[in-house]
C-alpha cells in the first residue's frame, strides 16, 4: 500500500517538477537568460458557521493571510457555499488550500471535481487546514440520492489522503489521560503555547516515507492500533487540523498560536530559497511613516482653549520635525457648503498645513463614513452612517465621498501643483469595491483599516493583520498599527495610554519584519498634552534611534501594492529576477548566506544582511535580477534612511543621488576595512575611514537631494 501511494503522488510531483527543469535545460540550450515563472498564489476555499456580514472577514484572512503574505505568497479567499470559483482563479495558483470548519452542510457537488483537477491535473499543492469538513460527509448529489454515485461519505476523502501518503484514523477522544500526545517538531508545533496540555485525538495517520509528521498521537486504549498525525508535511502540501493550529476563545478575543505558521507554510509550499517581495523596508531599513486622519481639525486644545488641535498639532509636530507626514482633512470640518465661495478660516489653516513642504496631502471623505455599507432597505450607496450630518451642495455615496472630497482638496485648498495623493478611509474603513476603484481612477492611492495590537494586553503575533484586503479586484492597503481610539483610556483618564502603541511596534519588528514602523494619529491628539508628548516621543524613537526609513505613506502603499503585482522568476543560474514590482523594492532571501554578486546582477544598489535574512536592495523601473557567488568586491549599499537613485556602479566606483530628511544616512559595504575613502557630495571633496566591519558611514546633516560620488584607487 504504501508503495502504491508513494509512486501515485510522485508521479504528479515528479511531473511538476520535470516541467520546471525542461524549462530552465530549454533556456540554457537557447542561450537565453529567461527564467521560468514562480507561481504566487494560493487559492484558499474557506466554509464557516454563519454567513459573513463583510466578503473579507474570513478564517483565510483573520488567520493565515498574514503569514503567507510574509513568505512573499499572495492570496485569494472563496467562500464555497458562493458556488465554484472562477477557471482565471488558478491562473499563477501554486496551491489550493482548504480553510473548513464543520458546519453539518455537505460538500457542494463541484467541490471534489474542481479540487481534484486543480491539484492533481494541474500539478498544484494542496493545504488543509482546521478541518477537513464537508470534504468528509457527502456530496449534495449523493445526499440526495444520485443513483450514479457508488461513493460512500468517507470513500472519496480516503482516496484522496492516499494519494497524500495518508489514511483516515478512527476513535475520537480528549485529554492527557486517554491522548498520549508527542511534539516530534516542537519549537513549530509549540510557538506560543503548548497544544499538548488538552490534546485531541483525530486527524489521518501518515503511512509514507516521504512525509514528515509534526505531531503524533496515540490513543492510550489501543497504543498500537489508534495513531494519528494531525499536522504532517509532504512533496504534496501539508495538513495542519484544529486544535494544533490555533487556540482562541469563543469570541476571538484572545488567540494565540500552536502551530508555526511561518515554517509550515514555507515547507508545506515549497518556499525554501524563494525570495519574497518585501514591502516593510526600503533600502536596508525598516519603514517609518506617520499619517494624521482628520478627526478633531476644529476641536479646541487642552494646550490653549483659543486655539485649534489642527494649530496644535503643526506647531509641535507636523512643523517642527524635519520628517515626512501624510495629513488628511474632512472637508465637512471645514465649511458646511462644498461650494463655498470665499474660503473660511479653517480652510485658509488646512491650506498652511498641507502646503508644508513635509507634508503630503490626503483625504478622509466629506462626511466621514462611520459605517459604509448602505442600509440595504434604502436602495442607494450613501454610507448607513456619517459622523457629520451633512452639508449644502453634496449628496453623500461611498464614491461621492472619495471623488468629491479629492476634488474641493485639489481645487480649494492646495495651489503650485500640489494635489491630494492618498485617501485615508474613515470609520469602520469598509468602503465598497467601487468607491476603492475611484481612489486608483483619480490617480490617489489608498490606506487605513487592519489595526491591531500585539502587546501585553494582546500578547500574540495571530492578532498581527495581513498587508491588504481585496473587494473583489480592488486592492485596501493596510495601515501598519493601531491608532488611538484602540487604547482605553485615550479620550478620559489615560491621555497618554497610545504610547504603548511602542509595544506593538517592538514586536512586529523582532526577528520577523512583519510590519512598517507606523504612527497613526488624529488631530485631536493635540487635544491633551499627555497625548501631544506621546506622539512625539514615539517620533523620536522611530525616526531618529532606531534603524528606519522615514517616508510618505503613500510610499508604503505603493510597497504593498508592488507586493501583489510582482511576478518572479527562476533563472537558469540559479538566481531570481523580479517584475512589475512598482514600489516594492525590495527582495527578501531567508536563510541566504551568500554574497550578491554584483557585476552578474542587474538593477541591484546593494543588501544587507538582518538575523537570517538578506535583504536586497531593488533599483531602476525594469526587471532585476538577484545572483548569489563570489563575484568582484565592489562599494554597495549596506542601508540608508533616503530614497537612493543608481547614476552609475562599477567595482571601483559608485554614483547615486539621495534624497532623504535631515540627516541623511548612507552605509557602503563591499570596502576593505580600514581603508581611507575619499568622496564627493555635490562636487565637494570628503574623506571618511571604512570601519574595521567594512562599512562606510556617510551622513549629510540636512535634507534635500544630493550627488554622492565615490571612487575607489
Amino acid at each position: 500500500m504504501q508503495g502504491a501511494v508513494t509512486r501515485t503522488w510522485a508521479c504528479a510531483l515528479c511531473a511538476a517538477a520535470l516541467s520546471v527543469w525542461l524549462g530552465l535545460a530549454k533556456a540554457q540550450e537557447a542561450g537565453t537568460t529567461e527564467g521560468v515563472p514562480f507561481r504566487r498564489t494560493v487559492l484558499a476555499l474557506f466554509n464557516t458557521v454563519e454567513p459573513l456580514e463583510e466578503e473579507w472577514d474570513n478564517p483565510v484572512h483573520t488567520a493565515f493571510e498574514l503569514p503567507l503574505h510574509w513568505l512573499g505568497m499572495r492570496v485569494r479567499a472563496h467562500d464555497i457555499s458562493s458556488g465554484p470559483p472562477p477557471e482565471e482563479a488558478l491562473n499563477d495558483c501554486a496551491a489550493l488550500a482548504t480553510v473548513f470548519v464543520d458546519n453539518g452542510k455537505p460538500a457542494p457537488e463541484w467541490l471534489w471535481p474542481f479540487l481534484e483537477r486543480a491539484v492533481i491535473d494541474g500539478g498544484r499543492r494542496v493545504l488543509h487546514l482546521r478541518s477537513f469538513g464537508p470534504l468528509e460527509g457527502p456530496s449534495e448529489t449523493s445526499r440526495d440520492g444520485d443513483a450514479g454515485s457508488s461513493d460512500g461519505p468517507s470513500d472519496r476523502l480516503e482516496r484522496w489522503l492516499a494519494r497524500l501518503g495518508l489514511e483516515r484514523s478512527e476513535g475520537f477522544a480528549r485529554g492527557f489521560l486517554a491522548v498520549e500526545a508527542k511534539l516530534l517538531e516542537p519549537a513549530k508545533c509549540a510557538l506560543e503555547l503548548d497544544p499538548t496540555l488538552d490534546p485531541v485525538f483525530g486527524g489521518p495517520r501518515n503511512i509514507s516515507e516521504q512525509n514528515r509528521a509534526w505531531v503524533q498521537l496515540r490513543l492510550r486504549s489501543d497504543p498500537e492500533r489508534r495513531l494519528a498525525h494531525p499536522v504532517v508535511v509532504g512533496p504534496w502540501g501539508g495538513v495542519a487540523l484544529d486544535p494544533w493550529v490555533q487556540w482562541s476563545d469563543e469570541h476571538g478575543e484572545e488567540r494565540h498560536w500552536h502551530l508555526d505558521p511561518y515554517a509550515f507554510f514555507r515547507e508545506a509550499l515549497g518556499l525554501e530559497g524563494v525570495p519574497a517581495p518585501e514591502p516593510n523596508l526600503i533600502n536596508g531599513r525598516r519603514i517609518f511613516f506617520l499619517h494624521v486622519d482628520g478627526d478633531g481639525f476644529e476641536s479646541l486644545s487642552q494646550l490653549r482653549r483659543d486655539a485649534y488641535c489642527a494649530s496644535l498639532l503643526d506647531e509641535r509636530v507636523l512643523g517642527r520635525f524635519d520628517l515626512p507626514f501624510t495629513v488628511s482633512i474632512i472637508v465637512a470640518s471645514l465649511t458646511d457648503d462644498l461650494a463655498v465661495v470665499e474660503p473660511t478660516d479653517r480652510m485658509r489653516l488646512a491650506s498652511r498645513i498641507l502646503m508644508r513642504p513635509n507634508i503630503e496631502v490626503a483625504s478622509h471623505t466629506v462626511l466621514h463614513p462611520l459605517i459604509w455599507r448602505p442600509d440595504p432597505s434604502s436602495g442607494s450607496d450613501e454610507p448607513r452612517k456619517n459622523a457629520f450630518k451633512g452639508i449644502a451642495n453634496y449628496s453623500s455615496t461611498q464614491v461621492a465621498e472619495v471623488r468629491a472630497s479629492v476634488r474641493f482638496i485639489d481645487e480649494r485648498l492646495l495651489t503650485g501643483g500640489k494635489r491630494c495623493e492618498v485617501v485615508l478611509w474613515s470609520g469602520d474603513t469598509s468602503p465598497s469595491a467601487a468607491a476603492i476603484e475611484e481612489t486608483y481612477r483619480l490617480g490617489c492611492l489608498n490606506l487605513n483599516g487592519g489595526t491591531f495590537r500585539w502587546d501585553e494586553y494582546y500578547n500574540s503575533s495571530a492578532f498581527v493583520r495581513p498587508y491588504l484586503r481585496r473587494r473583489g479586484e480592488a486592492i485596501q492597503v493596510y495601515c501598519g498599527m493601531a491608532n488611538e481610539n484602540d487604547y482605553a483610556g485615550f479620550f478620559t483618564t489615560a491621555p497618554g495610554s497610545y504610547f504603548h502603541v511602542d509595544q506593538t511596534i517592538e514586536n512586529t519588528g523582532r526577528g520577523r519584519i512583519l510590519k512598517p514602523a507606523n504612527i497613526y494619529i488624529h488631530f485631536y491628539s493635540a487635544y491633551n498634552p499627555r497625548a501631544l508628548q506621546s506622539v512625539e516621543k514615539l517620533i523620536e524613537r522611530w525616526a531618529y534611534r532606531e534603524s528606519t526609513i522615514p517616508v510618505h505613506a503613500s510610499r508604503f502603499a505603493r510597497a504593498v501594492l508592488g507586493f501583489d503585482a510582482a511576478k518572479l522568476l527562476r533563472l537558469p543560474g540559479g538566481g531570481w529576477e523580479v517584475r512589475d514590482h512598482g514600489g516594492c523594492s525590495t527582495l527578501r532571501f531567508d536563510g541566504e548566506t551568500r554574497a550578491v554578486d554584483l557585476a552578474r546582477s542587474k538593477n541591484v544598489l546593494g543588501f544587507r544582511r538582518i538575523g537570517e535574512s538578506t535583504f536586497v536592495h531593488l533599483t531602476g523601473d525594469g526587471p532585476s535580477r538577484v545572483l548569489f557567488g563570489d563575484g568582484v568586491p565592489s562599494p554597495y549599499v549596506e542601508e540608508s534612511n533616503c530614497q537612493l537613485d543608481a547614476l552609475q556602479r562599477n567595482e571601483r566606483h559608485l554614483a547615486l543621488q539621495a534624497s532623504g530628511w535631515n540627516p541623511r544616512i548612507l552605509v557602503l559595504g563591499g570596502i576593505t576595512a580600514g581603508h581611507e575613502v575619499h568622496f564627493h557630495v555635490d562636487g565637494a571633496p570628503r574623506t571618511a575611514t571604512v570601519d574595521s566591519d567594512g562599512r562606510l558611514e556617510i551622513r549629510l546633516e540636512s535634507s534635500g537631494s544630493s550627488r554622492i560620488e565615490v571612487r575607489l584607487p
